[in-house]
């Protein structure tokens, strides 16, 4: 497979099937109407990104980037989601999908992309690093879920 036969273009509400098939790769699995509803928010959402590569019309990456704000690191980006499937590893379709976070954090006038990955995957570690990212923490999640 060749690089150029990769297309990165924007996410459409009927990839909801694949990117479900994506995040379950991961390690997500989830209700096919709550991914769709989720997925129809983000591509309208203006402080988001969200991308899926393609070859021969076949979804087979999704990036999901999003601005953050703090009091202590200001604006940045954050990468929430990247996932490529994993017959397709291997080819640099994550790293095309990093980059045109990169471009899209660039014309947000961002100057930091931050991501999180699980402590146990390793191999999406190496995969960062070579990119150029830098571990900088390690850390707990903590979640509160609203009743009604």
């Amino acid at each position: 497979m060749a690089h150029s036969d990769v297309t990165i273009r924007t996410a459409a509400p009927d990839d909801g099937a694949a990117l479900l098939l994506l995040v379950g790769e991961l390690g997500y699995p989830m209700e096919a109407g709550i991914l769709q509803t989720n997925l129809e928010n983000l591509i309208h959402d203006p402080e988001c990104a969200l991308l899926v590569a393609e070859i021969a019309n076949e979804v087979c990456g999704v990036a999901m980037a999003y601005t953050s704000k703090s009091l202590t690191n200001g604006r940045c980006a954050v990468i929430g989601n990247l996932v490529v499937s994993e017959n397709k590893r291997g080819f640099g379709i994550g790293s095309r999908l990093v980059t045109e976070l990169k471009n899209w954090t660039k014309q947000r006038g961002l100057t930091t992309i931050r991501v999180g990955s699980q402590t146990y995957r390793e191999a999406a570690h190496k995969f960062y690093e070579n990119l150029g990212f830098t571990k900088i923490k390690t850390q707990h999640w903590f979640q509160y879920t609203l009743g009604d």
